[in-house]
């Protein structure tokens, strides 16, 4: 293997893990609920939450 093909090869196995990783976070994001610290009215993940 010449240095562009692992090169290459290098950074599509890097972007194929920050692809995986992102999708976890963002699994493990939406089943963690709100973190607002106490301030729902504030936050954006929980107005769907709070009744007006």
């Amino acid at each position: 293997m010449s240095g562009t093909e692992i090169t290459v090869l290098a950074a599509v196995c890097i972007a194929f893990a920050a692809a995986v990783i992102a999708i976890v976070v963002r699994k493990i994001k939406r089943k963690s609920g709100c973190d607002c610290g106490g301030d729902c009215s504030a936050c954006g993940c929980c107005k769907k939450h709070v009744k007006k």
